[in-house]
């Protein structure tokens, strides 16, 4: 059943097997990680290849993972920074923060001076980024809606999280018609539909 979900498109990989702490690993171990992803969507014929790095349940991560990335064809990461840590001040967290204005967050272009290379990044506060379920990061992080969202001005789509909590494991058939409700309350004239990260940052 999950090798024919993944061949429809139903499942899909990210660019990174696991949460880990990059700065813990050496270059050839972090290109192995992000190899393991690429490799296996081929072996289980995905139509989706991973083309972008999320990690939940992080405090952040080293830019140093920048020019590896890109060397390796990933073109964004996404983090859901651990709830128990502040979040790194960047644009996409900056509008959310306790003085929050409770808008459509910004991502951004992470840029290693080093290696003059750069990756679009989005880092969500509080929390892995979703707005039912059982699993609610600080109040004060986000206001349940707008805060889990991305987007650019001048753009007409918005991408909007809906992860759950750690080992929560994938979302009931009715949390998916509730996250698509809420969504559409906040975009009363969007056309409501799944994507993937890869497809929105590419």
């Amino acid at each position: 059943q999950v090798a024919n979900a993944v061949k429809r498109g139903d499942i899909w990989m990210h660019a990174f097997p696991h949460n880990g702490q990059a700065e813990l690993m050496d270059a050839t171990m972090f290109a192995a990680a992000v190899n393991s992803s690429l490799r296996t969507s081929i072996e289980m014929a995905s139509p989706h290849r991973p083309r972008v790095m999320s990690q939940r349940d992080v405090p952040g991560l080293t830019r140093a993972v920048i020019p590896h990335l890109k060397k390796l064809g990933v073109i964004g990461i996404s983090v859901g920074s651990n709830d128990g840590s502040p979040a790194p001040q960047t644009p996409s967290t900056v509008q959310c923060d306790a003085q929050g204005l409770h808008v459509v967050r910004t991502p951004f272009l992470w840029l290693d001076e080093n290696s003059n290379t750069s990756l679009i990044v989005d880092i969500h506060p509080g929390g892995y980024g979703g707005i039912t379920g059982d699993y609610t990061p600080p109040g004060d992080s986000r206001d349940g809606a707008l805060c889990d969202c991305i987007g650019l001005q001048g753009l007409d789509d918005v991408l909007c999280y809906a992860w759950r909590g750690d080992n929560y494991g994938p979302a009931e058939p009715a949390e998916v018609r509730e996250d698509f409700r809420l969504f559409g309350t906040y975009f009363p004239n969007a056309t409501i539909m799944p994507s993937t990260l890869g497809d929105y940052f590419g």
